[in-house]
């Protein structure tokens, strides 16, 4: 007779007392919870970072639109690259030449 137990107990699955289970629930259902609340948080976060960084950079493009029609301290850059005969290409050759003709 013990050999049909030892096969029994064998072929019967393990049971846990109801602590395991509740405190396994109650883990899981925190986890749970501080996973949704993360993300929902993250999210809101996302958003909030993305439409200050929108308001600003509208404001800043406002600023500087504003400043170049009224012809404030831009205007003097320009005119000043102008002069210079200084252009998006060939900025570093600028400094060449100009020490070229400050040696010559």
């Amino acid at each position: 007779m013990p050999a049909n137990d030892s096969s029994r107990s064998a072929a019967a699955p393990r049971r846990y007392p109801l602590h395991v289970h509740i405190a396994t629930l109650a883990i899981a259902l925190i986890v749970l919870a501080g996973g949704v609340i993360g993300w929902f948080n993250y999210s809101q976060h996302a958003r909030l970072v993305l439409a200050a960084a929108d308001r600003v950079f509208d404001r800043l493009h406002h600023e500087l639109v504003a400043d170049l029609e009224q012809g404030s301290r831009h205007r003097g850059v320009v005119e000043h690259r102008q002069a210079l005969g200084a252009d998006a290409g060939n900025l570093g050759q600028r400094g060449s030449r100009e020490k070229k003709a400050h040696d010559q």
